[in-house]
């Protein structure tokens, strides 16, 4: 396992306190960074503030209750953040509603709210943090996509897919707008993997995805962190604009 170093470093997390955003949380706090995450389900929430408590020193995490489609709630969270550290050098937009509601019974309740926290919330975050990196020249902006946002994905709803490949479209503008300044926004676009967001697969839905896959597996959810660590380092300084797939070659592109 590679070891990284953010050591001094303000990471920014939404969607932190459960999945692929927990292990996020997780993995920058063991490379030295303050972590601040936000969630929105309470039980998670408590359930992730007891766990890190017991194995990370006080004062080097901070968990928050945040919707990021209540945009006026996401903004003074991140205000806060910059307001007591001066800095945000690392944006985690891993905050994600996926859905396997079939295309017909899609309505519009329920096409709004994916929309609202997977495209809209990765936005309005981007937009306000982009521009306290911009003051200090430097920062990394790593948005979570899906395979989904290429190949439309059979077994979840078409709105997933398309608030997906939205966020690819984030990227790329906010990082022809923004890496002159020293920021360097990009993307992961992961395949299938062993989260809580796979839960309302079918078996054989899952066995289908597997059997097309070159090799062979579901993803682990250390395959993301560690593209996710590489992107927010400084190693990746010449990478910006980029979707990362990690699918184990479920789709070529």
């Amino acid at each position: 396992m590679i070891t990284w170093n953010f050591d001094k470093q303000v990471v920014v997390i939404t969607g932190g306190t459960s999945g692929l955003g927990y292990a996020l949380t997780e993995s920058f706090l063991q490379s030295g960074a303050k972590v601040y995450s936000c969630g929105m389900n309470d039980t998670k929430l408590t359930k992730a503030r007891e766990a890190l408590a017991a194995t990370y020193k006080y004062g080097s995490f901070d968990l928050a209750a945040v919707d990021v489609s209540d945009t006026n709630k996401l903004k003074e969270w991140l205000q806060m953040i910059q307001r007591e550290e001066q800095r945000i050098d690392v944006l985690i937009n891993a905050a994600g509603v996926c859905s396997t509601v079939p295309a017909a019974e899609v309505d519009a309740e329920l096409w709004d709210r994916i929309m609202e926290v997977n495209v809209k919330g990765t936005f309005f975050a981007c937009q306000m943090v982009a521009e306290f990196m911009k003051e200090r020249g430097y920062g990394r902006i790593v948005n979570v996509s899906s395979i989904s946002a290429y190949n439309g994905g059979t077994l979840v709803s078409p709105p997933y897919g398309a608030s997906k490949a939205g966020v690819v479209a984030l990227t790329k503008s906010f990082a022809a707008l923004y890496s002159r300044y020293g920021i360097n926004v990009n993307a992961i676009s992961p395949g299938p993997f062993k989260t809580d967001m796979i839960a309302d697969f079918t078996p054989e839905g899952v066995a289908g995805m597997i059997s097309k896959t070159p090799d062979g597996r579901l993803g682990e959810v250390s395959d993301i962190v560690q593209s996710v660590l590489f992107l927010s380092d400084q190693a990746a300084s010449h990478i910006t604009g980029a979707t990362l797939d990690i699918n184990g070659g479920l789709y070529m592109r």
